[in-house]
């Protein structure tokens, strides 16, 4: 009998241990198919978050290129504020790196000349290019500090001026120049 008395305490624990073991296969699948519908819906969210970015992303760059080709190239000039006057204005803005910024900040503008005749404004126009080189030259020279200046679209209006004047050597200058955009980011 003391055998029998010694087997049967020693009985129960195997039970139970076998018993948690039936648990347990019992219960890791259905947390295995829980982890697999929580996977999945990680997922999906992931892949429709994806999706959304790319989508705002290519109509940045996509839809905005097409709505600007679309823009007549030959712009009609537009009568000053003083008679004779026309204003001229690139075909696109000017994009520079801000200097000593490790190109992490940016300035965009799109300036606007002010001609003081229709011929001044095809001569512009035929030097679009060379006035385009020159100003990309002036700009990206520009640091934070000196664009965060208050005044810095007047002053930066004149320098333009006085500096395109002399390069380009216009028979009918250039009488003011102003910003239709104007950003540093």
């Amino acid at each position: 009998m003391a055998k029998n008395e010694g087997e049967r305490p020693t009985d129960p624990p195997r039970r139970a241990e076998q018993a948690e073991t039936q648990d347990e296969p019992q219960s890791k699948p259905a947390s295995g198919r829980a982890r697999q519908i929580l996977f999945s819906l990680v997922l999906l969210v992931g892949l429709v978050a994806g999706s959304a970015a790319a989508a705002v992303v290519a109509a940045m760059f996509v839809v905005k290129p097409v709505q600007s080709e679309a823009a007549p190239a030959e712009q009609e000039p537009l009568p000053s504020e003083d008679g004779d006057e026309c204003d001229f204005t690139l075909d696109q803005d000017l994009l520079v790196n801000v200097y000593q910024t490790q190109q992490r900040r940016y300035l965009s503008v799109r300036p606007v000349f002010v001609v003081a005749s229709k011929e001044g404004l095809e001569e512009l126009k035929e030097k679009a290019v060379e006035l385009q080189h020159i100003l990309i030259g002036m700009l990206k020279g520009k640091t934070l500090e000196q664009l965060d200046d208050p005044q810095i679209t007047n002053t930066l209006g004149r320098e333009i001026m006085e500096t395109v004047n002399l390069k380009l050597d216009l028979e009918s200058p250039i009488v003011r120049v102003r910003f239709t955009q104007f950003v540093v980011q």
